[in-house]
């Protein structure tokens, strides 16, 4: 509708051409406001989902780390490990 060079439906251009409305800029305002009838709602829920995503990923990370300090790390410990036997094969 935004885009299009001719009315979509003509029986809507008589109404708008007799008040000195262009009725293909009408009929692109009306797709432009269609349009962002649905960009409010769907930005709501993106930021929604980030700001979930983000809070759930920030806790996760908190409960990580503390487990880390409280048991230590395990899969840290293997590969310094690993990195400690690679340094002694280098020298």
């Amino acid at each position: 509708l935004m885009m299009a060079t001719t009315t979509l439906i003509d029986e809507f251009a008589g109404p708008t051409s007799a008040l000195g409305i262009d009725p293909i800029e009408d009929q692109r305002l009306a797709g432009g406001l269609a349009w962002s009838y649905g960009e409010a709602p769907t930005l709501l829920m993106l930021i929604y989902v980030m700001h979930r995503w983000f809070r759930d990923d920030t806790a996760q990370a908190v409960a990580a780390d503390r487990r880390a300090d409280a048991h230590g790390d395990p899969e840290l410990d293997a590969y310094n490990d690993y990195l400690t036997r690679l340094h002694q094969k280098d020298t």
